[in-house]
């Protein structure tokens, strides 16, 4: 640590700035980025790194976050669910400011970046419902603004065309990553698909809020219905009945997010890098029923 305090000019240690770009005052209550500023809090620390986190959670608070990053003030940032328009790694990048995004980069944003891959998991969610013979599988989507949930979407359909099933737009709701949403998401999609026979929800979350709309309507889970999530985060394994997943390497993603922006502290011209790490199907009793699953 010492070497990186005295690279960047000061007596002090390295700071790190962990933004997530989220304006609905959630990130600290969500389960996904619980788990995420945890992972990067013991990241950092391993490095004798101090950590600042900020999660601004509207525009206004966006601008004083822009601000204060741009001041000078941090030595890196690590930048966390970033709309596909964002220009914010543009105006850090702009003022030579290392910047490493979890996530696809914006287009056209030359940025080294970490991510799962997020169209994969999509692929192995709505795979491993075709597998178990479900033909009748809705989608709950994130946020369409954000490229994670249109890859995982990518994925969703390239595991029904290459099954040979169509692509009905009409089985597919979003849910924007938010339980309250996604538990409308899971009604419209039974009033208009009463029917259907699985569902691929693009987050634990969601799929745990999809799971208590289909039990209250009566629907067995997975005899009628199979239900799988994705993240794998405990809220998985703990929900009732326990949630096949596609499981996110979390600690691995922030090991090698924090890797990457201590190695552009140290040398100023290392070119961007882009670390993507693949996606794990896990499988529980929302898709298979009692007995053994890994």
């Amino acid at each position: 640590m010492a070497t990186l305090a005295r690279f960047v000019g000061g007596d002090g240690p390295c700071t790190v700035a962990v933004v997530i770009t989220e304006t609905t005052g959630r990130p600290f209550g969500h389960p996904y980025f619980a788990a995420l500023l945890q992972e990067y809090n013991s990241a950092l620390a391993e490095k004798s790194v101090v950590p600042v986190f900020l999660t601004p959670e509207d525009s206004h608070a966006e601008e004083l976050v822009k601000t204060f990053l741009l001041s000078g003030k941090v030595d890196g940032v690590i930048l966390i669910s970033l709309k596909t328009d964002s220009y914010l790694p543009r105006h850090l990048i702009d003022r030579g400011i290392p910047v490493v995004i979890q996530g696809r980069p914006p287009e056209g944003v030359e940025a080294s970046f970490v991510d799962v891959d997020n169209r994969q998991a999509g692929a192995l969610a709505t795979g491993h419902l075709i597998a178990e013979g479900r033909r009748r599988i809705a989608a709950i989507a994130g946020d369409l603004e954000m490229p994670s949930s249109l890859d995982r979407m990518l994925g969703y359909r390239d595991s029904l065309a290459a099954a040979g099933m169509p692509f009905d737009p009409t089985y597919v709701e979003v849910g924007k990553y938010q339980a309250d949403l996604a538990y409308v998401a899971m009604e419209r999609l039974l009033l208009s698909h009463p029917d259907l026979d699985g569902v691929f929800a693009a987050s634990d979350l969601m799929a745990e809020a999809a799971l208590r709309v289909l039990l209250q309507a009566n629907r067995r889970i997975p005899e009628d219905v199979a239900v799988i999530g994705l993240d794998d985060l405990p809220m998985a394994w703990a929900s009732s009945p326990p949630l096949s997943s596609v499981r996110q390497p979390i600690e691995k993603m922030t090991r090698e997010a924090v890797n990457l922006v201590l190695g552009q502290i140290l040398d100023a011209g290392q070119e961007p890098l882009g670390v993507v790490l693949a996606a794990e199907l896990v499988t529980r009793e929302s898709t298979i029923g009692a007995g053994d699953y890994n």
